[in-house]
């Protein structure tokens, strides 16, 4: 790991700071030093993953971005977190500032890290994913987004970042084994599942015998061939 000698850069530290660092942790100030170790820190973001199903189609809510990078690019909603904020907080906050949609309950994903995921420098996020009751929730693009609209999961545009990888994993975590019970599948979350096969058959999953339910099967099949087609498995449209 390499230090910038320059005290001003953003994701580095001066070497005189660096030296102090080194031989007086023990007695410096925490107001003396940038940062509390030797490695400079990632920046850190969330992003959000809302699905919606109607007529036994998966949708997902997207945002064209209106700055760069990726500016003009279809994106999962997101953002910075804010100092003093929570993860779960900054998630809800980025969601109704470019969407105005609130009040959903947020499930986490997962952590998403990879060097050279965002051009602007080493950016850690967590994603965050919710059911949305249907498509009409009064989405409306704001802040960093200048137009929003519902895709079906099987006619993806190219996505910023690595947020197809985000968007894969979200809905890896949400769907049932196909013809089995939702949540038998590794990993599946069974309250996002059940939910996603009753949406989509406007039935409880209990009036199907044996826990099948026939469409819905049929759909997560079709959705999944989607994903691997579009390079599937951890593939992104991202840097």
């Amino acid at each position: 790991c390499s230090f910038s000698t320059s005290s001003s850069t953003g994701f580095g530290i001066g070497m005189e700071k660096k030296q102090k660092l080194d031989s007086q942790q023990d007695d410096s100030k925490e107001d003396d030093l940038p940062y509390k170790y030797r490695w400079p820190r990632p920046s850190v973001t969330t992003d959000i993953v809302i699905f919606a199903v109607e007529e036994a189609i998966p949708y997902v809510l997207l945002i064209k971005r209106g700055n760069p990078p990726f500016q003009g690019s279809w994106a999962l909603p997101g953002g910075f977190l804010d100092l003093g904020e929570g993860l779960e907080a900054c998630a809800a906050r980025e969601l109704q500032e470019e969407t105005g949609v609130a009040g959903l309950p947020l499930a986490q994903v997962g952590a998403f890290g990879d060097p050279g995921r965002d051009p602007r420098g080493p950016t850690v996020t967590v994603a965050f994913m919710a059911l949305a009751p249907s498509r009409a929730i009064g989405a409306k693009a704001a802040d960093d987004a200048v137009d929003e609209e519902w895709f079906p999961l099987t006619n993806l545009p190219s996505l910023a970042f690595d947020h197809l990888k985000i968007l894969e994993e979200a809905w890896q975590r949400c769907k049932p084994e196909p013809m089995t019970t939702p949540g038998a599948e590794a990993g599946a979350d069974p309250a996002l599942s059940t939910a996603l096969i009753d949406r989509a058959t406007g039935k409880p999953l209990g009036s199907v015998p044996g826990g099948e339910d026939t469409a819905a099967a049929l759909a997560m099949v079709k959705v999944t061939a989607s994903f691997e087609g579009k390079g599937g498995s951890g593939s992104s449209s991202g840097p």
